[in-house]
């Protein structure tokens, strides 16, 4: 990448800014979730994930209790 080139994005990128402000936080975050490559409009798979992670971690305290009970009856 020439010197040029990057000159050229930097500049590309900062008069995007531009149309930003006056914003307000609001307003930014939902154009960046609108508008980026991962859009943060779909979690099912997200919700999947800690769904399962919490389960799991109820899970293990509930094993770790029932354990720990039957050791310290015995």
């Amino acid at each position: 990448m020439t010197k040029e080139i990057l000159i050229a994005d930097i500049i590309d990128e900062v008069e995007e800014w531009t149309q930003f402000v006056g914003l307000i936080p609001d307003e930014l975050i939902e154009w960046d979730m609108s508008h980026s490559l991962g859009k943060c409009m779909d979690f099912e798979i997200e919700e999947y994930e800690c769904g399962t992670e919490v389960a799991r971690h109820i899970l293990q305290e509930l094993v770790d209790e029932v354990v720990l009970d039957l050791y310290s009856s015995s």
